[in-house]
């Protein structure tokens, strides 16, 4: 029933299939309906929240949990958030131990992100990584964002020189220096290579999510036009978080971008926005003349579930 409530569009038969577990709550089902919460948009996420809150009424009620509705809400939030991160965290530590330097640095890069949020453990587990990276050029790439310096310190070294090394710089962004740092980042940005503009546009995702700033956000959808697909998929994932809207023109064209990391983000998007659509758009490039166009839809389709896709993939 849950797999139903994730896939299905509907919105009535959401909410018919919803009274299921009202009318029988079970303490397991908020987790798995906040997972699902996660991943819809608009009228469809707010069904889902309802329904959520419904479910704890439920249990609240049927004295199965002791919290009330709203407590327990909060204490799942934050056992939903801190899961997320563990996970992450998980994932990409296992990529610090990769043979290839290249994943190691994606990795690493990553993990800073929770090194900002001030996750316990990280920049102490990524300090551990420096000290036995083999390769010099990684380990000058990662290390300047672990140093901790005041605001007042990081405002100073920017003022003396924003590209002597953008990553120092990156690394000080708070809400107090952002306004010092980032604009002039932006500004220049055509003197930045592609690892730092994907810096770039991480610190603007983190800060404009907690400040509500959108002012960089042109340039985030500039990026989208990026040769760099590691460029593509960090504004991919940034205006979807912050401005979904602005991503629905460039959806078509990011579907049949070369890189199959573009392709993923992209069609996973798409697929939220207008599912029909991006199955419409799919179906007419499985007609192409060109090879790596039906190539590209095949590997697309295949990121949908199989009954909403198996009789074109069949006849394809």
């Amino acid at each position: 029933m849950l797999r139903f409530v994730s896939l299905e569009t509907d919105l009535e038969l959401i909410k018919k299939a919803s009274i299921v577990f009202m009318s029988n709550p079970d303490k397991q089902i908020p987790v798995k309906l906040m997972e699902i919460r996660q991943n819809c948009e608009g009228e469809k996420y707010k069904l889902i929240d309802f329904i959520l809150r419904g479910i704890l009424d439920s249990l609240y009620k049927a004295q199965l949990v002791e919290a009330a509705p709203a407590q327990m809400l909060q204490i799942l939030e934050k056992h939903f958030k801190d899961r997320k991160l563990r996970l992450f965290i998980e994932h990409y530590a296992q990529g610090l131990r990769s043979p290839d330097p290249n994943t190691r640095f994606k990795s690493a890069a990553k993990l800073l992100d929770a090194v900002r949020a001030n996750f316990p453990g990280v920049r102490e587990l990524l300090l551990r990584y420096c000290d036995k990276e083999p390769v010099a050029a990684i380990r000058d790439r990662i290390k300047p964002y672990l140093e901790v310096q005041t605001a007042e310190e990081a405002k100073e070294e920017v003022k003396k020189d924003y590209f002597a090394c953008t990553l120092r710089i990156l690394a000080k962004v708070t809400p107090e220096t952002y306004m010092d740092i980032i604009p002039n980042l932006v500004s220049k940005a055509q003197n930045l290579s592609a690892p730092e503009i994907v810096e770039v546009i991480g610190a603007i995702r983190m800060m404009s999510k907690s400040s509500g700033r959108k002012d960089e956000l042109p340039y985030v959808e500039k990026c989208i036009q990026s040769r760099s697909s590691d460029v593509i998929v960090a504004a991919i994932n940034c205006l979807d978080e912050l401005q979904p809207d602005s991503l629905h023109c460039h959806l078509p064209t990011l579907i049949n971008n070369a890189s199959d990391d573009v392709k993923l983000e992209a069609i996973k998007i798409f697929g939220r926005f207008d599912k029909q659509q991006a199955l419409s758009l799919l179906e007419q490039s499985l007609n192409s003349y060109k090879a790596p166009t039906r190539r590209s839809a095949i590997f697309c389709l295949g990121q949908f579930d199989f009954p909403s896709v198996g009789k074109t993939l069949f006849n394809a």
